[in-house]
């Protein structure tokens, strides 16, 4: 753990990314938040439709979002994704 911390104060590239990841995370929990609130309120789809459909867009916001800006990932799109979804499974 000490050497990550050490890391993200001395490195001012990690520490630029640790930042963009944490200000994705931010940003796709709320717009998770707002379209879930607009399912129900405004389309009156049920309790869990809502939830899975909220939740579905925002992870792949999410995964876009880091994958381009945050951590400029060039590597393959189908690996990458399949990758992404087992870790949040």
């Amino acid at each position: 753990m000490k050497s990550i911390m050490k890391e993200l104060i001395i490195n001012k590239d990690s520490r630029n990314q640790f930042i963009k990841y944490l200000f994705v995370g931010v940003f796709t929990a709320f717009f998770e938040l707002l379209l879930y609130a607009f399912l129900r309120k405004v389309v009156y789809l049920n309790l869990t439709l809502s939830n899975i459909i909220a939740v579905v867009i925002a992870t792949a916001i999410n995964f876009l979002i880091n994958r381009g800006w945050s951590f400029k990932s060039s590597s393959n799109l189908s690996k990458s994704l399949m990758l992404y979804l087992i870790l949040f499974f």
